[in-house]
């Protein structure tokens, strides 16, 4: 792996790491601060934490300088996160019936979707073009 490919899998990492703990903070500050339920809590920092990390990945982990392919990039983005949800749900269900923990099950699923994503958002959704460089 390339230095490069390095320094972006790390801000990936460094993303995700961000993208939780904002989202846990916005829904302890929902629910604990503000007096919201769990649930009213959990989609309004599910819903900001995906504005927040659609803005980083884009911006700061895979560096798109694309600026007129904003709409373009967050449809993808919006495809991906619609698809996460209901396989990440199947995912867990399945390894649940096999015998597998929930709490084990959830942190596999996890795990899997962060790999998954991270060849989704680099060969798909914030591609960079090629360079002239790469091409010789």
């Amino acid at each position: 792996m390339s230095g490069q490919a390095s320094y972006k899998l790390l801000r990936y990492v460094l993303a995700g790491g961000f993208s939780f703990l904002f989202e846990y903070s916005v829904f302890v500050s929902a629910v604990y601060v503000c007096g919201a339920s769990a649930e009213a809590g959990q989609a309004v920092s599910y819903i900001l934490t995906l504005i927040v990390n659609f803005l980083i990945l884009r911006s700061w982990t895979f560096k798109s300088k694309d600026r007129g392919n904003v709409h373009k990039h967050l449809v993808k983005y919006g495809i991906l996160v619609t698809f996460n949800l209901p396989a990440t749900m199947l995912l867990i269900g399945w390894l649940s019936t096999m015998g597998l923990a929930a709490l084990i099950a959830k942190i596999v699923v996890v795990a899997a979707t962060t790999i998954w994503n991270y060849f989704v958002y680099d060969k798909l959704i914030f591609r960079q073009p090629l360079s002239p460089e790469d091409v010789i």
